[in-house]
């Protein structure tokens, strides 16, 4: 039976409409699976996906996967732009039962990874294969089963809590957060073995994109034979968008205020609208499509809630994907994230002078073709090659095929295998007995089990 997964995000719900066969015929059943209050549905576009069917959220990772109810099991489909998409058969998918999924017990043969918390809810179950980590790795659902805690061989946990998570096993724990600096209890990270967030210098570094976005945004100005995938600056509204959900951020509410004052045509379009500057949402784009918004202007102003070192939200990267000149207001080290020719920094912009150069440079990039056009030439070199290569040094870890799961699993091979250590600007495991081969599950499971003999595990 071909399972198929229909988005139709046209409305305001925030909601996606999920078509799949009933089990007994060729009819389609249709439900409707939408947030909580509070929560929101992130599109693919934006690289990291929340579906929720049920009573579970399911985090995916990186936006590749999603999860679903089919026939009273959960499926993992891949996520797809806007469009009807086939879904794994059931023999060829990855199965979780519910309550007991097939990864909740695999802590003999692989490296298991637990999410304390369940972060928004409940967590899916995940195990990799051969081609997806050189190390095998399972990542547990939360809640899981009793004594699944006590066989795992790595513990992350959000929000951070005073005292880290233990086990009999005395498996590291991580302290993860995608928020910025002194939320969540970021301030007890260092009692932790290591850390995973958005800065590149985190134990296991967990940023909004990677190496294989930009290539994704690269791809998408050329397009198929050399074409475009998103409207040229003559297609586009002669004006600098801001969206925002948020309406805090005293900073950047100011600096919204001061390039209206000096004559830069803002639309604000979703709920938060300094004075002046209220759009209605482009016609024709689904209330839920972002980038499909951002697609429309010729400026977009990418604007942090919060001025801090290495915290580089999906702002950074939404004007890009959408083919806008983004205007970013945020992290100092912008640059170690961002295509530096790309966009126009407003961080340290405060006093007047500074307001009026950047005013003029907007108002430019607006109404000049070749100014617009020259934010856009990064798009056609080698990624190697932007920032004096210092964009790809940095994200040299993610140039492969391997997720942030993989890389949490060999993290915690490295601290649980004498003699080895951690490479963080690798991502790699040094030293210490290595795993043999890639894909030799059955070799590695056999060196795992007397390891775990060996400490009375």
């Amino acid at each position: 039976m071909d399972a198929r997964c229909e988005w139709e995000p046209e409305d305001d719900s925030g909601q996606l409409l999920l078509q799949l066969p009933r089990a007994d015929s060729s009819s389609r059943s249709s439900s409707r699976v939408g947030p909580p209050a509070g929560k929101t549905v992130r599109r693919p576009e934006q690289q990291q996906l929340q579906i929720y069917g049920g009573d579970d959220w399911h985090l995916s990772d990186a936006g590749r996967h999603m999860a679903l109810s089919w026939q009273g099991q959960h499926v993992l489909g891949e996520s797809r732009d806007s469009g009807s998409h086939p879904l794994p058969e059931p023999s060829d998918a990855m199965l979780l039962q519910d309550g007991a999924s097939a990864v909740e017990g695999p802590g003999e043969d692989q490296v298991l990874v637990h999410y304390t918390m369940g972060f928004f809810g409940a967590v899916a179950g995940e195990q990799l294969t051969a081609e997806q980590c050189d190390v095998p790795c399972a990542k547990s659902p939360f809640p899981g089963a009793p004594g699944v805690p006590e066989r795992a061989d790595l513990l992350v946990t959000f929000p951070i809590l005073p005292d880290p998570p233990k086990n009999s096993r005395g498996a590291p724990a991580l302290a993860h957060s995608m928020e910025a600096g002194g939320l969540y209890g970021s301030q007890f990270s260092a009692s932790y073995a290591g850390t995973q967030n958005t800065s590149l210098l985190s134990t296991v570094p967990w940023p909004y994109f990677d190496l294989g976005n930009w290539r994704e945004i690269q791809g998408r100005a050329r397009g198929p034979a050399g074409g475009r995938l998103f409207p040229g600056f003559g297609e586009r509204l002669p004006a600098a968008v801001f969206v925002a959900h948020n309406c805090g951020g005293d900073v950047r509410n100011q600096l919204i205020s001061e390039l209206v004052r000096r004559g830069v045509p803002v639309h604000s379009i979703s709920s938060c609208a300094p004075a002046g500057t209220k759009q209605s949402w482009p016609e024709g784009v689904a209330r839920s499509d972002k980038i499909g918004a951002l697609r429309r202007y010729r400026v977009y102003l990418a604007l942090e809630n919060t001025v801090q070192s290495s915290y580089v939200t999906e702002k950074g990267i939404d004007g890009f994907a959408a083919g806008a000149v983004p205007l970013y207001l945020g992290a100092p080290n912008a640059d170690e994230y961002l295509p530096q020719d790309g966009y126009i920094s407003a961080t340290g912009a405060s006093s007047a002078a500074s307001l009026d150069e950047l005013a003029e440079r907007v108002k430019a990039a607006i109404g000049n073709q070749a100014e617009w056009q020259s934010f856009m030439a990064w798009r056609t070199r080698p990624l190697e090659e932007l920032n004096g290569g210092d964009l790809a040094r940095r994200f040299s870890w993610s140039n492969g095929t391997y997720t942030s799961l993989c890389r949490l699993c060999r993290f915690a091979y490295a601290k649980l295998t004498p003699g080895a250590r951690w490479d963080h600007e690798q991502q790699q495991v040094v030293g210490g007995a290595p795993p043999p081969a890639r894909g030799d599950v059955a070799a590695w499971s056999a060196w795992r089990r007397g390891a775990r003999a060996a400490d009375g595990a």
